[in-house]
């Protein structure tokens, strides 16, 4: 009787507010592990599922519900089974708000762990297990509505899976018919047919949870491919689904003497504590446990997606109907697992992420008007959050992400086309460290084909590559007769480009524009692949601006640059930004683009690199403004490669604008005569550049403020003072600081 009386409570509080129109109402739910889906949902006698809360508001939509709604989630975990899913008949009226809350001082978890029993000793001896870990391996049965996955849990760590040593392929890009990775066409077997050393892949009895990890060809993608077949006599690996580029081994000069391939999930790479082995068709799972026995808090996720955002995203039509008005806040998501590619899927640049994929804890498609906060994502296979095709007026503020498979924030708007819906985002005040731990070519914030966002305020550290990614498509995948390749290729909308294949005509077509990126703290990033930059920006629309960012510390000599404009790269502005102590370029410049009142300080030591490195032409390119200071015995203030050398090189630069800079060598004091130097003032450039002391305070220790009657202020360089403003502000959560 009591239950019936909340419930014609809250319904006759629902007319009241429908009658009269209240405007500041607010409806609050409970829901607890402990609670029951019978409950009406009180803080007395609270639900059990998030599936009840739903459909208790869902019901109170239908009804016409015109107040704002609080679900408030208390202490415990809450394990999914299926994705849940929030669509239309689930959002907020509008104007209001749907809000999925922790309820204050408790910490809720979200998970799709499934607890695995049964644990025993393994007494059958296993084929290929290394000597040291015979009597050592434990072994159970999958639980109940699982059947395969690709991560493995114990409480707040993941395990990592059996792996082989790294290798060689056999077979270089001079054998492979395709030849390097950027021509039209390629042979399909040089995509799927892996050649290797004899003795590196067998024909395992599990082959169908077999997967290669590889480099193909070349140092900035990863791609993880199932095995179809293995021909041992001739040593050679066949793929079910082809590389983004062919199976061949890099020029050494790249430099990965650790091997560019390796297996995962064999009995040969079960080498030390922590490591496990699955064999999917014989429902078992092998384990190397760390502290001799498994313990009881071993789980295996159910799902690669915990709550999905869906509106009525229309593909092949020019507007979608997006859910809004759904926020989280204090939420925690974890143990959730990667899948696989599949032989169709279309992926955006290099294949660094595929379009339109359930790989993500929190995944909004089709959304506006929402919100996520406070929140706390770690432990998963893939990513954490994902923005897919109409995705607007999202803000994704002071939330924290570590311990990924992939990515933290990934927004894909759809292909190149006239349908331009994923933007006015905002990813603001975030800590992101230690993802792309899978997935290592996985940049921590992508923006592709998604404009007039605003990224500022992160601190992102510790990751295998790039820090924050813009991107777009470029002009060679618009070709004719390109190939139909995964990369890229099969996200244009051919139908609405108009047959456009230059770089001007495509401008109305790439939606990564006039984004804003400032104010992010960024170090120690590109720690394992090579090439690109920790902010990085190729192939997009027009009126993007990187600006009071500070980079320091990218210590890999594989990484090209600490901020990049790559590849059909145009109408960047690049401004005050302060880049330090940094083994690689200050700058990579390609395309026409500012790069104004920059500090590059102590950057390309050693390495060769240039301070800018500047490849082919820059066309209408400012370099203007900024102050350059080597720690290096032989200078390196630029580096204009691209096969032209001087004086031709000078000569495609007459349309550029390179003065009003300081140069400054701390260890050499005859770095005015530096022949690129020269070469420059000769062709008409730096005729009012300095080459002085700029005077900082103590640029050693990180002290950029320039002092009183430094030569770079009577040369118009302003201060950059934003040591004190960039990463994190005051309003990141106390208690993500120190989560339990």
């Amino acid at each position: 009787m009591k239950n019936i009386m909340i419930e014609v409570s809250a319904s006759l509080f629902l007319l009241l507010c429908l009658l009269t129109g209240c405007q500041n109402s607010l409806l609050e739910f409970y829901v607890s592990p402990s609670g029951s889906d019978n409950n009406p949902g009180t803080i007395d006698q609270p639900f059990a599922s998030l599936e009840k809360a739903r459909n208790h508001i869902r019901e109170l939509n239908y009804k016409g519900n015109k107040t704002d709604i609080t679900v408030y989630l208390r202490e415990g975990i809450y394990y999914l089974t299926e994705t849940l899913i929030l669509g239309l008949e689930d959002a907020a009226p509008e104007g209001y708000r749907i809000t999925y809350s922790n309820y204050p001082g408790e910490q809720p978890v979200i998970s799709s762990g499934v607890k695995i029993n049964g644990w025993m000793r393994e007494k059958t001896k296993l084929p290929g297990l290394p000597a040291k870990a015979e009597g050592k391996i434990w072994s159970a049965s999958l639980p109940e509505g699982i059947t395969s996955f690709y991560t493995l849990y114990d409480g707040d760590s993941r395990l990592p899976r059996a792996v082989t040593e790294g290798f060689h392929p056999t077979r270089s890009n001079g054998e492979s018919k395709s030849g390097e990775y950027w021509k039209l066409e390629h042979d399909l077997k040089d995509l799927t047919h892996l050649h290797f050393p004899p003795g590196k892949i067998k024909d395992w009895p599990h082959l169908e949870d077999v997967e290669i990890f590889i480099f193909p060809q070349i140092p900035w993608t990863m791609n993880i491919l199932p095995i179809e077949s293995v021909d041992v006599k001739n040593n050679i690996a066949i793929t079910k689904i082809p590389g983004t580029y062919p199976l061949t081994n890099m020029p050494r000069w790249i430099n990965f003497p650790e091997g560019t391939v390796w297996v995962e999930n064999v009995f040969e790479g079960l080498d030390k504590p922590g490591k496990w082995v699955l064999d999917s068709k014989n429902r078992k799972v092998y384990l190397w446990p760390v502290n001799d026995t498994p313990g009881n808090n071993i789980f295996a996720p159910k799902l690669t997606e915990l709550i999905k955002v869906s509106g009525e995203t229309r593909i092949n039509e020019p507007s979608d109907i997006p859910v809004k008005g759904i926020y989280f806040n204090g939420l925690t998501f974890t143990q959730a697992d990667r899948n696989t590619w599949g032989l169709n899927e279309a992926g955006i640049q290099h294949d660094w992420e595929v379009e339109d994929k359930d790989n993500a804890m929190l995944r909004f498609r089709g959304a506006e008007g929402c919100s996520v906060e406070g929140c706390h994502f770690y432990n998963a296979g893939g990513n954490a959050i994902r923005l897919d095709y109409h995705a607007q007026h999202i803000e994704i503020r002071n939330n924290l992400f570590h311990n990924l498979g992939a990515s933290a924030i990934v927004m894909l708007g759809y292909g190149p086309g006239t349908k331009d819906v994923n933007k006015y985002n905002i990813v603001a005040n975030n800590h992101i460290y230690d993802c792309g731990q899978i997935w290592w070519h996985s940049p921590m914030i992508i923006i592709w084909q998604s404009g007039k966002n605003y990224i500022a305020h992160n601190y992102i550290h510790h990751v295998p590559r790039k820090a924050i990614l813009i991107s777009g498509v470029r002009p060679e995948f618009f070709q004719p007769n390109r190939w139909d390749q995964r990369d890229s290729r099969r996200t244009i909308r051919f139908n609405e480009t108009g047959g456009a294949t230059e770089i001007d005509d495509l401008a109305p077509f790439l939606h990564s524009r006039d984004n804003i990126v400032e104010y992010n703290h960024i170090h120690n990033a590109l720690e394992k692949m090579g090439d690109g930059a920790a902010i990085n920006a190729s192939g997009t629309g027009l009126g993007n601006i990187i600006r009071y960012n500070y980079v320091h510390d990218i210590n890999n000599p594989r990484a090209t640059a600490n901020i990049r404009t790559d590849n059909d790269q145009n109408g960047t502005i690049i401004t005050k930004n302060i880049v330090f102590r940094s083994v690689t370029a200050g700058f990579e410049a390609k395309g026409y683009n500012e790069y104004r009142n920059n500090f590059l300080i102590d950057v390309s030591k050693g390495s060769g690199k240039g301070i800018i490195r500047a490849l082919g032409h820059l066309g209408n390119s400012d370099i203007i403004n900024n102050i350059l200071v080597s720690t290096n015995e032989e200078d390196h203030f630029y580096r204009f490669i691209k096969g032209d050398q001087p004086p031709d090189v000078y000569h495609t630069m007459t349309d550029n604008t390179i003065d009003s800079n300081i140069y400054f060598s701390v260890n050499n004091l005859n770095f005015k005569e530096n022949s690129i130097l020269i070469d420059l003032l000769k062709y008409g450039f730096d005729q009012h550049s300095q080459y002085a002391d700029p005077l900082f305070e103590n640029w050693e220790e990180g002290d950029f403020k320039l002092k009183d009657g430094s030569p770079a202020i009577e040369l118009g360089i302003k201060q950059i003072d934003i040591m004190n403003l960039v990463g994190l502000t005051e309003d990141f959560p106390r208690y993500l600081k120190n989560p339990k």
